[in-house]
């Protein structure tokens, strides 16, 4: 990694910061530009698909940021609801809401694991933010990503479109809680965590399609943390991405959004299933030894099942405090 690597995150980061700070709309879309033009050069890499993946994003986010822009001034010069309608599909179209989320199915291929960590997850920081401050309903967009982002997943082989399907189903679980801005951000961050280890993983067993998985040898013990992380993305419990659908579906039920309740609960059934058929995968090819050598097991994978097992007591503690 060179010095302008550490630049454009740092401007990235800034621009992130700019938007999430500002009371001021337009600053707010200066904030997202500053971001996506950052990100740019972090993204794009030596390979054709990369570059094909990096071109794609552009001309995606340009679109997004041109109607949020125009919303924006038709709020200004008081046109009021349109005005919202137009930000809030630009805003959906930013961070790959269905039905506005085919565009992310072609990007993510040619990431590489960093930048998909940056797309899925920082880039959409903003722009949730922003639709939190909006007085405009977003339960139907609610409704469709969980259905599709579940639904879609359940026949797909790449692990980058498999995790592009669940980062929009997450998309319809935070979307659904928008505007209680203590929840949708504590999912929002547990998620991210979640995420950062499944592909810190990935990046180690260098898979990017499912099959691949089962050519890899790994020992028990780090299958086991394998296994976890990918039982807690797909939210069963007593794992750590349990703890996020429990506080959107309390949410839900006190706003007595009970359609997207049963929405929700039948779409988590098929997310925990594709995440339990990569589980499988993996456990019917583990190596020969099944023996854990505990002298050999670092303190980061210890770190890391521990955290996916026992931080759902306490977050839940935590909560209740709140």
């Amino acid at each position: 990694m060179n010095s302008s690597f550490f630049l454009f995150m740092g401007s990235m980061i800034l621009g992130i910061m700019v938007s999430f700070c500002s009371n001021n709309l337009i600053m707010v879309w200066v904030g997202l530009e500053i971001s996506l033009l950052s990100f740019m050069p972090i993204m794009t890499g030596e390979s054709l698909l990369n570059s094909e993946s990096s071109m794609k994003y552009f001309i995606v986010q340009s679109l997004s940021s041109s109607l949020l822009l125009l919303g924006m001034m038709m709020m200004i010069l008081n046109f009021g609801f349109l005005g919202n309608l137009i930000m809030s599909i630009s805003l959906m179209i930013k961070i790959g809401v269905a039905p506005f989320h085919s565009w992310v199915l072609s990007v993510v291929e040619g990431l590489n694991y960093f930048s998909l960590f940056i797309m899925l997850f920082m880039m959409k920081l903003a722009p949730l933010l922003i639709c939190s401050l909006m007085n405009i309903n977003l339960m139907i967009f609610s409704f469709l990503t969980m259905v599709i982002g579940s639904i879609s997943g359940l026949i797909q082989n790449s692990i980058r479109k498999l995790l592009a399907y669940s980062s929009i189903y997450n998309l319809g679980l935070m979307v659904s809680c928008i505007y209680e801005i203590s929840i949708w951000l504590i999912y929002f961050l547990v998620y991210g965590f979640i995420l950062i280890l499944l592909l810190f993983m990935l990046s180690l067993l260098n898979s990017n399609y499912l099959n691949q998985i089962i050519m890899v040898e790994f020992d028990l013990f780090k299958k086991l943390i394998f296994w976890s992380i990918m039982l807690s993305m797909g939210g069963l419990p007593p794992f750590l991405g349990f703890f996020n659908k429990l506080i959107v579906i309390e949410f839900l039920v006190m706003n007595e959004n009970f359609i997207l309740v049963i929405t929700l609960i039948l779409t988590a059934l098929m997310v925990i299933f594709y995440y339990i058929r990569l589980t499988f995968i993996s456990l019917m090819f583990f190596s020969s030894s099944l023996k854990i050598n505990l002298v050999n097991v670092s303190s980061l994978s210890m770190l890391i099942l521990l955290i996916n097992l026992l931080s759902f007591p306490f977050i839940l503690f935590f909560k209740s405090l709140i």
